[in-house]
């Protein structure tokens, strides 16, 4: 073969007979020395044929079985939980949105690839019938991957995008709606990236055939030979690849323009999430250099497009890679001019530049935060307390915690699990009334242990035997016994208690934290209940859950636990169910993926029945200018709710979600996507509406962000002068310094009538330990959700955790008693030190628990109590007599109690009204008397009608 000369790119070729006689000699000798190879392999290469192809039937289909059968019981599921809508949601939104783009996909593909083939067949001349089938097949599978990859990647985007509610607040650049970014950006740029990505595969499909064609059929243009290959022939056979593709070429890459510009277009919002030294979000240089440099790239791309279409039929290359190369040029230039602008214009000018992006970044970042419309108090910080202070704050002083998680959870798990297969995974916070009087309480689930049914030696044992967890503990956060250890108002199994509100008539837990494997209920034989003296009591569950495993369901559930047992058990019937996804976690989010959970629900005694009630919250990244955050799990977020809570029924599973917040735009858009799957708080049980509380997880969000933003001044913000963190504190037996838990407390507020249940936490300067101010989270009624700041007088020392902490460790009488506490075989750790602000002053008071370090069997228990007020710290045997001691209120059992005998004397002296007399002498009578033998409660509830009598009679 040989060429003329090269001129423009373009190849003339010359035929040599004598190579076209050599090449049909060895074509026909090749097919002699085939034939007989090819026709003692015949039958052999069918047979094996065969067996693949059957092979190959059965494991697809097997395959697709598996998968119509996972879907079965997801319908099964679904259909038990009640919230069959959500399932069918997905699927047709999925169909919707994928049906129609398969359409279209194979639509495009079809059409291209017979444009394709019909330049082939100009080159390549064998490709008949052959080729039909081949851009049939290339067609569906080409637009079966891509509209899977779409409905993968966007069918939920399409979801928020169609549904998207405004936030009613536009971005101070661009002037978009919040929920543009949110909803909408997301969907563009998702959908831009896949069109990106499937253009990109069709082109390299487009190669890879011209490429096979040529290197395996076309032996007219391209052969070897046995002394090589020409440089002129390769050269030629790129060349002719060129000449075939040229025409789709430019297509693609004309396409690809069009996508990069709309991409540029789209990525210019990108500069209100940019992070830079100063702030997050847009600011002085991004304004100037970045978002005009996204403009010039959208319109370079859509002018790139036109060159690369026009030039590119006519085979002139130059064009489009002189164009190409201004991409990457132009991108470091204006890099090297926004450093430019850094350096020389925004750096010495810095806080002038950057002052209205500062103000962008606090605003912003408040609202996503929902800390915009906290409510700021000045707080004195006085050491001013009087007995009548701490005598009409009794329920505060009544309910301040002894008792920490840690340290009760080891006293509820060897005290009151009773079997190895029972277990206290962990303990909850929560308040009620007892006796008319309110009380905070530590309250824990008697769950099954997954370790010990692991252990189990039988299968039936694991799934049908021990099925269920059995009741709750319950202990006052304030109260010890003579041990030191919890004093448990409701225990045993049964659950016992001489509380009306603590009972339970059903106290069986099916469904709970540790529940992490399926059971099945209603077999032949009975389920154990709870072990009573040598023998164990069984039950039968009657609860609402559960799918009833026909023959059918029997198979189908087989095959997705691959357990043969499932289906040939003789104790299963037709009434018998199946109880799955029973851990509180994996039930909800099997329902509303899209939402984010406290990993931690916490259990609810509600009329006799127990209730989990989870924190659900709804977050974005998408939020222009706010500063991001963690969470838990280490996902980047910059706007934040705890706008739904989650109820789930630990008998029966029943799942319900209540919107708490009705101006959360996202959990309004999922309640448009999904309607009647949120219901409003309204509906919510009253018993259980009284038991909700401020999420302990968003409030430490909340309150990590106030640290910083609580600077509205931008002067005071870029300067970082105003600086806070949360307090620090010793925790444990080592001296390291870690933050102060946020604590739920039972107090009155200093402006507020009434004790509320409320969070807390106390602040300090950064890198400081005095107090600067402190802030509460409002967990009950019409209030609930609101905060409040307190702040402190920046010209007064009030001594924050970490300084009480350190005159503990100076004070010349405690330091030695707890040196002397840990000499004797003992471990002493310190418990969580508690702010309790009273009136406009601040007590502390922190537990110190004692432990055998020798015993790994022993409990820790409460041996002292230390408070601190003012310049004042005791360490006392209780609670009681360290604030007797504070206040100098005598010791024993006259102390706190006698605190209101002068004001009790006082208001009956010349009020003629004998029952309130008689009913104070009374109350104070028998509140002296609790106190006396140690019954914190009683003498709480005392105090507290005490309190209300002395209100009537002054008035």
């Amino acid at each position: 073969m040989k060429f003329k000369n090269v001129i423009d790119g373009e190849f003339e070729e010359v035929k040599d007979d004598g190579y076209q006689r050599r090449k049909e000699q060895k074509t026909r000798s090749e097919k002699r020395e085939k034939k007989p190879k090819e026709h003692k392999k015949r039958k052999p290469i069918k047979g094996k044929k065969a067996v693949f192809s059957v092979i190959g039937i059965i494991a697809v289909l097997l395959g697709f079985l598996y998968i119509i059968n996972d879907y079965y019981i997801e319908y099964l599921w679904f259909k038990e939980v009640s919230y069959l809508d959500v399932f069918f949601k997905g699927i047709t939104a999925k169909l919707t949105l994928g049906i129609p783009f398969f359409i279209i996909m194979l639509i495009i593909s079809l059409s291209y690839f017979n444009f394709l083939f019909s330049v082939i067949r100009k080159g390549y001349n064998k490709v008949g019938s052959f080729g039909n089938k081949v851009k049939v097949v290339i067609s569906v599978v080409y637009s079966i991957v891509v509209s899977g990859a779409f409905i993968y990647k966007l069918w939920y985007k399409f979801l928020e995008f169609k549904n998207a509610v405004p936030f009613n607040q536009a971005d101070s650049l661009f002037g978009k709606d919040i929920s543009f970014y949110v909803f909408k950006l997301p969907f563009f740029t998702a959908l831009i990236k896949l069109l990106f990505a499937s253009v990109t595969l069709l082109f390299v499909i487009t190669l890879l055939i011209f490429i096979i064609l040529r290197v395996t059929g076309n032996r007219e243009i391209y052969i070897e030979k046995e002394h090589g290959v020409t440089r002129e022939e390769r050269l030629n056979f790129f060349m002719k690849i060129w000449d075939f593709i040229k025409v789709p070429c430019s297509i693609f890459v004309c396409v690809l323009f069009i996508l990069g510009s709309v991409y540029s277009y789209l990525s210019m919002f990108d500069v209100l999430y940019s992070s830079s030294r100063i702030v997050y979000g847009a600011t002085y240089s991004d304004v100037t250099i970045t978002v005009n440099m996204y403009k010039f790239f959208t319109g370079l791309c859509a002018l790139l497009a036109v060159v690369s279409l026009v030039f590119g039929l006519r085979n002139k290359l130059k064009p489009i890679i002189i164009g190409a190369l201004i991409i990457p040029i132009v991108y470091f230039s204006l890099g090297g001019i926004k450093v430019l602008v850094e350096n020389y214009i925004v750096i010495p000018n810095e806080y002038a530049k950057e002052q209205k992006y500062i103000e962008n970044n606090i605003q912003m970042t408040r609202k996503a935060y929902n800390i915009d419309e906290v409510e700021v108090k000045r707080f004195e910080g006085n050491n001013d307390l009087t007995a009548k202070d701490i005598a009409n704050n009794s329920i505060t002083v009544g309910n301040i915690p002894i008792n920490d998680f840690e340290p009760t959870l080891d006293v509820y798990n060897s005290l009151q699990s009773f079997r190895s297969y029972y277990s206290f995974k962990d303990v909850d916070i929560d308040r009620y009334t007892l006796d008319k009087v309110a009380t905070q309480v530590f309250i824990s689930v008697r769950e099954m242990d997954p370790s010990s049914k692991e252990n189990a030696r039988t299968w039936v044992n694991k799934h049908q035997k021990y099925t269920h967890g059995f009741g709750t503990v319950v202990s006052p956060v304030t109260e010890i016994n003579e041990s030191g250890q919890p004093v448990l108002i409701q225990k045993d199994i049964p659950p016992s208690t001489a509380y009306e509100e603590l009972k339970i008539d059903e106290p069986r837990v099916y469904y709970g934290e540790s529940s992490d494997d399926y059971v099945i209920v209603n077999t032949k034989s009975k389920e154990f209940d709870y072990p009573e003296g040598n023998n164990n009591v069984e039950n039968k569950y009657t609860g609402s859950g559960g799918i009833k495993l026909s023959l059918y369901n029997r198979l189908a559930f087989s095959v997705s636990n691959m357990s043969s047992r499932l289906l040939f058990s003789s104790d299963i019937t037709g009434e018998s169910k199946i109880l799955m996804r029973r851990q509180v976690a994996e039930r909800v989010t099997t329902i509303a993926p899209f939402l984010t959970y406290d990993k931690d629900p916490y259990i609810v005694n509600s009329n006799g029945k127990l209730y989990w009630i989870m924190d659900a919250f709804t977050k974005t990244n998408k939020y222009p200018y706010s500063t991001p955050s963690k969470f838990e799990d280490g996902t980047k977020f910059n706007y934040i709710r705890n706008s739904i809570k989650v109820v789930v029924d630990a008998y029966n599973g029943t799942v319900n979600f209540y919107q708490v917040d009705k101006n959360d735009p996202i959990a309004s858009t999922y309640a448009k996507i999904y309607p009647g799957f949120i219901k409003p708080i309204e509906q919510m049980d009253k018993t259980l509406k009284e038991h909700l509380r401020y999420s302990e997880v968003l409030f430490n969000i909340q309150s990590e962000m106030y640290e910083n933003y609580h600077m509205t001044n931008p002067q005071v913000f870029y300067n970082k002068e105003d600086q806070w963190q949360v307090a620090k504190q010793f925790y444990g037996t080592k001296k390291e310094a870690v933050d102060v838990n946020s604590s739920y407390l039972i107090m009155k507020l200093p402006d507020r009538d009434k004790e509320e249940f409320i969070i807390m936490a106390p602040f300090t300067p950064k890198n400081k330990n005095n107090m600067v101010a402190w802030m509460g989270g409002i967990c009950d009624g019409e209030d609930y959700g609101k905060l409040k700041v307190y702040q402190l007088p920046k010209q007064k020392l009030v001594y924050g955790p970490m300084q009480i902490e350190q005159r503990i460790d100076q004070d010349t009488t405690i330091a030695p008693q707890l040196n002397l506490l840990s000499q004797v075989s003992s471990e002493v750790s310190r418990g969580n030190m508690l702010t309790i602000p009273i009136e406009d002053s601040i007590l502390y008071v922190e537990p110190i628990y004692v432990k055998s370090s020798t015993d790994q069997m022993a409990l820790p228990e409460v041996k002292e109590v230390i408070v601190a007020y003012g310049n004042k710290i005791v360490m006392r045997d209780s609670l009681t007599e360290a604030i007797n001691a504070i206040f100098n209120l005598g010791e024993g059992g006259d102390g706190v109690t006698g605190i209101v005998d002068d004001a009790v004397d006082k208001a009956t002296k010349d009020n003629s009204k004998s029952d309130l007399e008689k009913k104070s002498r009374e109350l104070l009578t028998k509140a002296k008397e609790a106190q006396a033998r140690g019954d914190t409660k009683a003498y709480t509830k005392y105090m507290s009608e005490l309190e209300k009598v002395l209100d009537q009679i002054s008035e």
